[in-house]
């Protein structure tokens, strides 16, 4: 049978969820250079974003990363392509969710599962991008009611105004969404100064 997400949410919201290395997958939705002019802070999303895949490049944390409409938006930003690894796959996009079939049949095959299914998948899924409220949002709300936990790296979303921005992020937290910044994510997934 079907897991209540509802309870399996509440469950997790009343404990905080730690990250581990090798329960994490790193999802990155639609940096690109068309749509990055038009952005908020666009810098920021692609330096932090370009920090994020070298940090999961070295933890060996899987990439799941997203191109939206290329023809129309432009390919990945160079300052995030210039640092990527074996472990981050790139997927062409229509949907505004990134978990269109193909990209969520992959992002299974290397791990990714609910939190209930224990304590050695894959469950937490840090993600980042633009647009917050429209393709970061609808790729949190789809993930959570798949049963994963979703942690948000503020400083590496944005939207074409702040307004959008910061709603989006207040509706995907009162959701169920872990917000969390880029140091302290890197913290995290750490842990230990050695």
């Amino acid at each position: 049978s079907r897991p209540n997400w509802a309870t399996v949410k509440m469950q997790a919201l009343r404990r905080p969820i730690r990250l581990l290395p090798k329960t994490t997958i790193f999802m990155e939705c639609d940096i690109q250079t068309k749509l990055g002019s038009h952005i908020v802070k666009n810098d920021t999303v692609a330096h932090n974003a370009a920090r994020l895949c070298g940090v999961a490049g070295v933890l060996n944390i899987p990439v799941i990363a997203t191109c939206h409409v290329e023809k129309n938006f432009g390919g990945i930003d160079p300052r995030i392509t210039e640092v990527t690894h074996d472990g981050r796959k790139v997927f062409p996009k229509t949907l505004f969710s990134m978990l269109e079939p193909p990209i969520y049949e992959h992002l299974k095959s290397i791990g990714g599962a609910p939190a209930c299914e224990g304590e050695d998948v894959r469950s937490n899924i840090v993600l980042y991008g633009v647009e917050t409220h429209v393709c970061v949002k609808q790729t949190c709300f789809d993930l959570i009611d798949k049963g994963y936990n979703v942690h948000l790296v503020v400083d590496a979303v944005s939207s074409m105004n702040h307004h959008d921005r910061n709603v989006g992020l207040e509706s995907m937290k009162a959701n169920g969404a872990q917000v969390t910044t880029f140091q302290s994510l890197c913290f995290e997934l750490l842990r230990d100064f050695q």
